[in-house]
């Protein structure tokens, strides 16, 4: 292998935080405006390479169905959360109680 010649995947350690890094910043800009899209593509260049001694190897998904799966459970659990956080700050009778929780 020649040297000075780099493999598409040099460039993209993690494509999908890439991907992830690029349209969060172009949502939260609003704006497809070309500085945008270039500060984007830099970010979604650099960051992943930044935070790479943090993360782990990239994780290869043998079953999709499980990844479903955990997903609606992950879900499930954000709606019963919701619903009891709101029941319990809309209720009328019932004053929430703020206090320390020993751990």
């Amino acid at each position: 292998m020649a040297t000075g010649t780099s493999h598409p995947k040099r460039w993209l350690a993690h494509p999908f935080m890439s991907a992830i890094i690029a349209a969060s910043w172009l949502l939260l800009q609003q704006s497809l405006a070309v500085p945008q899209l270039i500060t984007a593509t830099v970010l979604a260049l650099l960051l992943p390479r930044v935070v790479a001694g943090f993360l782990g190897p990239q994780v290869k998904v043998s079953s999709w169905a499980t990844v479903v799966r955990f997903t609606g459970i992950v879900l499930w659990d954000i709606v019963v959360s919701n619903i009891t956080v709101a029941k319990i700050v809309l209720n009328p009778a019932r004053e929430p109680q703020p206090a320390w929780v020993p751990v």
